[in-house]
């Protein structure tokens, strides 16, 4: 039986963005921590807006690991009035 982990350890392990090198954009992400990243806010004038993919990773010290993905959109049109 593992004890219980109150601290594990978790971190950002890869970033997909749907506007990423193969469409021309700039590059858009940068990790900057364990799990802290810059993503770029601006997007190319074509498409349904960008969406980033976030791959993140959870383990404890008995070796146990869980891992999710987490979406953070830019939308096409941002209007606020």
């Amino acid at each position: 039986m593992d004890d219980v982990d109150t601290a594990p350890k978790c971190s950002v392990t890869w970033v997909i963005d749907s506007e990423g090198p193969e469409s021309g954009a700039n590059p858009s992400v940068e990790i900057t921590g364990a799990l802290t990243l810059n993503l770029q806010a601006l997007r190319i004038g074509i498409g349904n807006g960008r969406t980033y993919t976030i791959g993140v990773r959870c383990a404890d010290t008995s070796g146990n690991a869980s891992t999710t993905d987490v979406a953070v959109t830019v939308p096409h049109d941002d209007r606020r009035d």
